[in-house]
């Protein structure tokens, strides 16, 4: 955009507004049929449209693309059922069907709200706008950290079947041997009981971990060296009494931009989508007049529980 355009102008909201003002604005003027209540029109983006709503899934590139792979038989049915519902909906209007009817409402709403959406792509910075993805990601880093994940594998001594103190003399006396043989991580597999979950953790979260294994041996993992060979325990868990190889503990890290960008685009984009749909909607409710009758909005916020 040239530098003499002022920089407020240069903002994907102004033009998403402005953009949607020309929807608007052509819809009531050059919209199909306006003149002429008995014609209907059947244009691609009205089927794309119904398709959508159809589907209750709004992808607008997703079903434009899937006309193009209809066959002629299968696009004749899909105009017939567009034409049959578009005759039903003006004829139920005609006759004041909606009036009164909640649920109409809420579907009018939703369609001048899918409308105000329609337009948000072209607000959105088409050159990919890396500063500006940049200093959002600068701004929400924290949302993107990664958790610690850890790796380990573990012999299980059940509590509940061997009796508490003869599981953890178990456990005792194995921690012994296996430190003796070096056994590797694969070594856990047959010895002991059986777990509850898993043998073997690979690259688990510290959520993940206590959910199976409880808060206290998850953090007894923080107090221990990773190795490829060194056991350690017993640690107690709900259950019983664990040894544990702990071959990495990898921990919380914020990801570079480069690796999670598509996410983050993602993310920019729909909060972006969801503030311009905000401040439309605004707009549009500030040009009404808001009478209350037999209302008491002061008395009703006294009475509010607090």
């Amino acid at each position: 955009m040239p530098a003499w355009v002022p920089s407020w102008l240069r903002d994907p909201l102004v033009h998403f507004l402005l953009i949607g003002g020309v929807l608007f604005a052509a819809y009531g003027l050059l919209g199909p049929d306006a003149n002429d209540p008995k014609s209907i029109t059947v244009s691609r983006d009205a089927l794309v449209t119904f398709v959508q709503y159809r589907a209750n899934a709004f992808q607008g590139d997703l079903f434009d693309k899937s006309l193009d792979e209809l066959t002629a038989a299968e696009l004749e049915a899909l105009v017939d059922e567009y034409v049959r519902e578009e005759a039903l909906y003006r004829e139920a209007l005609a006759m004041g069907l909606d009036e009164g009817d909640y649920v109409i409402r809420q579907r009018v709403i939703q369609r001048l709200e899918f409308l105000l959406e329609s337009g948000i792509d072209g607000g959105i910075d088409e050159d990919g706008g890396r500063a500006e993805l940049e200093a959002f990601y600068a701004e929400s880093s924290e949302d993107y950290r990664e958790p610690p994940v850890y790796t380990f594998a573990h012999v299980f001594f059940n509590g509940e079947l061997r009796g508490d103190e003869e599981a953890r003399e178990g456990a005792r006396q194995l921690l012994t041997e296996l430190n003796d043989q070096g056994a590797p991580f694969s070594a856990a597999i047959g010895l002991g009981d059986r777990p509850l979950y898993f043998q073997n953790y690979i690259e688990r979260t510290r959520d993940f971990l206590e959910s199976h294994l409880g808060p206290d041996l998850t953090s007894a993992l923080d107090r221990i060296e990773p190795s490829a060979s060194t056991w350690h325990g017993p640690m107690r868990s709900p259950y019983g009494w664990h040894l544990v190889l702990l071959t990495e503990r990898r921990p919380a890290r914020l990801p570079r931009l480069e690796e999670i960008e598509d996410r983050v685009r993602e993310d920019r984009d729909r909060i972006r989508v969801a503030q311009a749909r905000r401040t439309s909607i605004d707009r549009i409710v500030e040009g009404y007049e808001v009478r209350l009758v037999g209302l008491d909005t002061e008395t009703s916020a006294a009475k509010a529980p607090q």
